[in-house]
């Protein structure tokens, strides 16, 4: 009866290595697909930050340009306004003879306003 016993011992004991080892295998399969799915998580949000850091500096670098060409408009503005005035005092000039003074007075005129 002991050899039954200690073949029935023997069994046992194979059987937990076996699940032992099913189980270590298992738990090493399931820890890289784990570790595959992170990599693939990380991949993603590596993707999705470079991908909103592109969009944030073209959309800088457009508002830029935009406030640039604003100001170019502006200048270009002021520069026509500024011709028009110094061409319509020309002609009122060449209507007129003027004194010394009334030039320079019409010319401070010009100049600093």
């Amino acid at each position: 009866m002991q050899r039954s016993e200690h073949s029935d011992d023997n069994e046992d004991f194979a059987k937990t290595v076996d699940e032992i080892k099913r189980s270590e295998a298992e738990a090493d399969s399931i820890q890289a697909d784990a570790k595959t799915k992170a990599e693939q998580i990380l991949r993603k949000g590596k993707e999705a930050v470079l991908k909103i850091k592109s969009e944030t500096e073209e959309a800088i670098i457009k508002a830029k340009d935009e406030e640039l060409q604003a100001g170019r408009d502006e200048i270009e503005q002021e520069v026509q306004e500024t011709t028009a005035k110094a061409h319509k005092d020309g002609e009122k000039l060449s209507k007129k003879r003027l004194t010394g003074d009334a030039a320079f007075t019409l010319l401070k005129q010009f100049i600093f306003e």
